[in-house]
């Protein structure tokens, strides 16, 4: 999963950016990765240590699928001249 997000992953990652600069979006997308950490087990109740797995989790299945996203557009853009 870390090394091959799917598309859907790849789509939040983009989402977690456009939330950071738009707040209508971040209207929609903060409440779901909200959600989506408390499901994980990150919530006002989980200790120290199991946040921070899942949040390092996150982070770098997160940062994988932008790393990807962008090297797939640098390569498009490459192409296409």
């Amino acid at each position: 999963m870390l090394e091959k997000p799917s598309a859907t992953l790849r789509l939040g990652a983009e989402f977690l950016v456009v939330a950071a600069r738009n707040d209508a979006v971040a209207e929609v997308v903060t409440p779901a990765v909200v959600a989506a950490l408390d499901d994980l087990g990150l919530n006002e109740h989980s200790d120290a240590m199991a946040g921070a797995i899942v949040m390092i989790s996150a982070s770098a299945a997160i940062g994988t699928a932008i790393r990807r996203d962008s090297r797939s557009a640098i390569a498009t853009r490459a192409l296409s001249v």
